[in-house]
């Protein structure tokens, strides 16, 4: 344990050289920066009855490829991943209520994420930059902060209140790009795509004021965009100055005549 700076129960710090690091059994806070830039640790053990783990503890550790969060634990402070390159996968510990903000943030290989049913809110850019994410189970998340996810990892919620959808709030955060990327959740696939097409007006709707596309191109590809609601879509649009959207619904509506077009191209200088 001469690698560890220990206060009682409380890990301060590391001076290892890396490799497999396990943590003695009567540790039951990690502290903040702890491993900050330990290039050369591979894996971390946590014991169990450890309740804490501090802001920034693992980040920049790029050569970290696995780390053990036993259930004990109940929270994980800001940042706590950052800039792990080569960390795959976590699971993280049934205690877990809150994500907190940019907890992977730039976690490049990060493929899969289990989020515990207790998590109830993922905090603002949780996932940023994590662009192999493929697989999110978050069955229990009722909350989001804008932008938990990038536009990489797509992925809507089925929890999430629809009022929480049409929020400007939604604007970056990928929920509604699942809506382009269904093949990524697997067997979660058809739970997905039921929920949008049962709210797909209202999606629809969030899409048009935030200017994201994907989600009215799926819509228009599948047969599910309300052809009565375009001339209502258009007009938010081009109140919103999205001209990328309002062109997509020009294309979508029988009303796209020559007239329309000057004016949209007028009103967006093209």
């Amino acid at each position: 344990m001469s690698s560890l700076w220990l206060d009682g129960g409380v890990l301060r710090g590391y001076y290892g050289e890396g490799g497999d690091v396990v943590l003695p059994d009567f540790i039951y806070d990690v502290g903040g920066y702890v491993f900050r830039n330990h290039t050369g640790v591979r894996s971390v053990t946590i014991p169990e009855g450890a309740l804490d783990v501090g802001y920034g503890t693992f980040s920049g550790c790029t050569g970290l490829v696995k780390v053990v969060l036993p259930d004990s634990i109940q929270r994980i402070d800001m940042y706590a991943f950052s800039g792990c390159e080569h960390l795959p996968e976590v699971r993280l510990p049934a205690k877990l209520k809150v994500l907190r903000d940019s907890t992977f943030i730039n976690c490049v290989s990060l493929q899969k994420i289990h989020i515990p049913v207790g998590v109830e809110t993922i905090e603002f850019h949780a996932f940023l930059g994590c662009d192999r994410l493929t697989e999110i189970i978050a069955l229990g998340v009722t909350t989001v902060e804008d932008p938990i996810i990038d536009r990489i990892a797509k992925c809507v919620l089925p929890k999430v209140p629809i009022n929480e959808l049409i929020s400007k709030g939604m604007k970056d955060n990928g929920a509604l790009g699942y809506c382009s990327y269904p093949a990524l959740y697997g067997n979660t696939a058809a739970r997905y795509a039921a929920y949008a097409e049962e709210h797909c007006d209202a999606l629809a709707e969030c899409a048009v004021q935030c200017g994201f596309p994907e989600p009215l191109q799926y819509f228009r590809d599948r047969g599910l965009l309300n052809q009565t609601r375009i001339p209502a879509y258009l007009e938010l649009s081009q109140r919103c100055q999205h001209a990328e959207i309002t062109a997509l619904l020009l294309d979508c509506s029988a009303k796209g005549s020559e007239d329309v077009w000057l004016a949209f191209e007028k009103e967006f200088e093209l």
